[in-house]
């Protein structure tokens, strides 16, 4: 009896000293991640119809982006889809990239 007394109250304190919590993304990391995806999508459509990294990366150049960041973090994550020999459809690359992105902002502390 004393060691089963003994086992629940180390189980107790095991529990009690490594909480699991579980942590939910922000409005604001959610966005970023849904608007990488979608350049993810736009980009992977791009490579699909043929044309090349350089004129996908000029017609990033002429769009407005209202934040600096977003600029070259498209122009990043186009190179990266050009780069990549895979031929999904852009509706996966835009999936792939949300899990992605969302299970990174997830670990971080």
């Amino acid at each position: 009896m004393l060691k089963a007394w003994w086992l629940i109250a180390s189980v107790f304190l095991v529990c009690a000293a490594f909480p699991t919590v579980a942590r939910e993304m922000p409005d604001s990391m959610l966005h970023i991640c849904s608007w990488g995806a979608d350049i993810a999508a736009k980009s992977q459509e791009l490579k699909l119809t043929g044309i090349s990294v350089h004129l996908a990366r000029r017609k990033l150049q002429i769009f407005q982006f209202d934040e600096l960041w977003k600029r070259m973090m498209a122009l990043a994550i186009t190179e990266d889809i050009f780069g990549s020999r895979a031929r999904i459809q852009p509706a996966e690359a835009r999936q792939t990239f949300y899990d992605r992105c969302a299970r990174t902002q997830l670990v971080e502390p």
